[in-house]
């Protein structure tokens, strides 16, 4: 038996044309009825035993009328088009490319290209296809979200750390990221580094690794220069976060941290950071540098660092350093400095 989303279907197919709006009395009524045909094209893609080549034929139609509209119903159903641009992309690239990506350009089209782009960073997706496509639509649009509402800011801000973090094309050939970053505040800058940060943890160790080779490391390092702005304190800060992600090699990670100076920094972020991986076990001299360098400085010692320190391999070697590192403990009254150091003499006799 057919199903009513089969009749709909079929209702659908045969008889929907833009003016099936002026049925309806709501100005909702056109945002309503795209989002009804983007799932209906959904349902079909998600059916279909090969892949659809572009939008239904009687869909094109009312779609061309909806992006080549200017009154009220035609820019709402374009609003409800902007959250799907990676599903449009998608299903119909041609329609795409020749319809909907020039209504982006802010030169032709100025406020009214903020109708596609404000659905679309702020509830919109990005994929493959979609970050080749925009990379120039993207950076047209850079000088536009200096001084938006924070949502549509925040949502921006976010496609650029996933477009970078993407490595989908080089970022730095006709300074593509050099445009994006020079047009930021210093609490932008933060706010993009914590969406970098995020997606950090949640990515690959391929995928991050690739990412540090062709551009974190370079990037951080000409921060720390100065270039093309000095590394602001709250910057430091999470980038030391960057430095734990998955795939990230940890020794040259660690040299960036202690050249940032992130004046904040509390011993016990180390001990958590570390203690929750085996970076102490993978990278040992990275880690022991690291608390000499900490502990230069003042700040609450963690009741755990102990623990930190005998998840170390027990290497003979480590020993000099895990000595200086004990008296540092004790002048900053550790009160476990002397029983540590016991231990590190007793179990650390291990030969290369």
């Amino acid at each position: 038996m057919p199903t009513f989303l089969h009749f709909v279907l079929s209702f659908i197919s045969d008889k929907t044309t833009f003016s099936y709006c002026s049925l309806f009395g709501s100005q909702a009524t056109s945002g309503l009825i795209v989002h009804f045909w983007i799932k209906i094209c959904n349902y079909q893609l998600q059916k279909a035993d090969q892949k659809i080549e572009g939008f239904p034929v009687w869909l094109k139609a009312p779609l061309d009328q909806i992006v080549t509209g200017s009154d009220y119903l035609c820019l709402l159903g374009r609003s409800v088009l902007g959250q799907y641009l990676a599903f449009i992309a998608r299903i119909d690239i041609d329609w795409f490319k020749v319809k909907l990506m020039p209504k982006l350009e802010f030169e032709r089209f100025h406020e009214e290209a903020f109708v596609l782009w404000q659905p679309h960073v702020v509830y919109g997706q990005l994929s493959r296809e979609l970050i080749l496509l925009m990379q120039q639509s993207y950076r047209e649009a850079f000088p536009y979200f200096k001084n938006v509402q924070s949502g549509m800011e925040r949502g921006f801000l976010r496609h650029i750390a996933a477009i970078v973090h993407s490595c989908l094309f080089d970022i730095n050939e006709t300074n593509w990221f050099v445009d994006f970053f020079q047009g930021l505040s210093e609490n932008q800058r933060v706010s993009w580094a914590r969406d970098m940060d995020f997606i950090l943890q949640q990515s690959s160790a391929t995928q991050n690794s690739l990412m540090w080779h062709t551009w974190m490391k370079n990037y951080w390092n000409n921060r720390l220069e100065g270039v093309p702005c000095g590394l602001a304190v709250q910057e430091a800060e999470i980038f030391f976060g960057w430095a734990f992600a998955s795939g990230i090699p940890f020794e040259e990670a660690s040299e960036l941290i202690i050249r940032s100076k992130p004046t904040q920094l509390e011993l016990q972020r180390i001990e958590s950071k570390i203690g929750k991986t085996n970076i102490a076990e993978r990278h040992p001299l990275a880690v022991l540098k690291l608390l000499q360098w900490l502990l230069q400085g003042s700040g609450w010692v963690p009741e755990n660092i102990d623990r930190l320190i005998l998840g170390l391999p027990r290497k003979k070697a480590y020993v000099p350093e895990l000595e200086k590192i004990c008296q540092r403990l004790a002048l900053r009254a550790y009160p476990k400095s002397q029983a540590l150091l016991t231990s590190i003499k007793e179990e650390f006799i291990q030969d290369d």
